[in-house]
């Protein structure tokens, strides 16, 4: 369990700085799923129940916001010939329904309130704060992690939007109803839970979780748990 933990936190701070330094869209989103598994793995090695209860939670909250910036990463490519971040700037002159549904989704990688990216993380903090294993290490570990997490959010939010506009490969323009659907639902879903987290508990993550730690786990999902450690951690 001790190797699982360290493991995990070796792969998660190697993910996200990997990401960090990437420039292609795609690079950025793979290595900042890099970091996710190792999260996932660390959680797993600290075999409390909080801990499986924050890893299906951050599974769930990665799923929607990473597979909407997944899709966000097609449609850039496809409608307007962008691959690297290089070569992006202004899009939301262009595209500000694609603009939009981006900055959901990464203010939710980010963490930011009222998404389900803010409870997964806070989950995350309070489950690594309440370890035993390494504990200094595994918080400081995440802290930093977080950070980074942070900066590859703001890079996905603000540079292909932002800024002096960019002449593209192709006429850039918002996709049709058919390939902006499906990354609007996820980026919709990530704000429906953040404003009711219950849904998500009730109909699926108590199941998951008592699945994972092998036993019954009682959960508590809520947008606001009041001022606490794992929050200022946030």
């Amino acid at each position: 369990m001790l190797t699982l933990s360290a493991v995990g936190a070796v792969t998660m701070l190697t993910g996200i700085f990997l990401a960090s330094r990437a420039t292609g869209i795609k690079k950025v989103l793979a290595y900042s799923t890099v970091m996710a598994l190792g999260t996932l793995t660390m959680l797993l090695g600290l075999g409390t129940e909080k801990a499986a209860l924050a890893a299906v939670t951050f599974l769930l909250a990665h799923a929607l916001y990473k597979g909407a910036l997944f899709m966000i990463a097609g449609i850039l490519d496809h409608e307007a010939g962008i691959k690297d971040f290089q070569h992006a700037s202004g899009l939301r002159h262009k595209m500000p329904k694609t603009c939009a549904v981006a900055i959901i989704a990464a203010l939710s990688l980010a963490g930011v309130i009222p998404l389900f990216g803010f409870v997964a993380k806070e989950l995350l903090l309070e489950a690594v704060l309440s370890g035993s294993h390494w504990q200094m290490g595994l918080i400081i570990a995440t802290v930093i992690a977080n950070v980074f997490v942070v900066l590859v959010a703001a890079l996905l939010a603000i540079k292909p939007w932002f800024g002096k506009v960019i002449a593209t490969p192709k006429e850039a323009h918002d996709p049709g109803l058919a390939m902006l659907l499906g990354p609007t639902v996820l980026a919709s879903l990530s704000l429906l839970l953040g404003l009711f987290p219950f849904i998500a508990d009730q109909w699926l993550l108590q199941a998951a979780a008592s699945a994972v730690n092998g036993s019954a786990v009682t959960t508590y999902l809520a947008l606001w748990h009041g001022f606490n450690l794992p929050l200022f951690s946030v």
